[in-house]
């Protein structure tokens, strides 16, 4: 009995030896940098393309989808604000629809 109960130690410890040397392997380290580039409301006028790509390298350090919304609104001027905030539900909203719509609005404002 004693040595069965020693067999089933020395096997339970060996699995938990296991384990952690997997733990230890599969520990991934991300870094997240600050966007290089400063980030100013975006109104008409602005070049959607260069502020898509700001924006977007701001969002991507936020995690969650209403908090991206959230930045990229705070980010509006009054007129592209209103434009989006009547084409959305901000309680539903992904960034990608928001930038979406942006990016349709600017390019009305370009043909008209």
């Amino acid at each position: 009995m004693k040595e069965q109960l020693n067999k089933t130690i020395h096997k339970l410890a060996e699995k938990l030896k296991a384990a952690e040397e997997a733990k230890s392997y599969s520990t991934t380290v991300i870094y997240q940098t600050e966007p290089e580039k400063s980030l100013r409301k975006f109104r008409e006028g602005v070049d959607i393309d260069n502020w898509l790509e700001t924006i977007r390298s701001y969002i991507s350090l936020l995690k969650k989808e209403s908090e991206k919304v959230d930045m990229i609104m705070n980010f509006l001027d009054h007129a592209p604000y209103t434009e989006v905030r009547f084409r959305i539900d901000r309680s539903k909203a992904t960034s990608s629809e928001v930038l979406d719509i942006l990016k349709k609005t600017t390019e009305s404002w370009r043909v008209s």
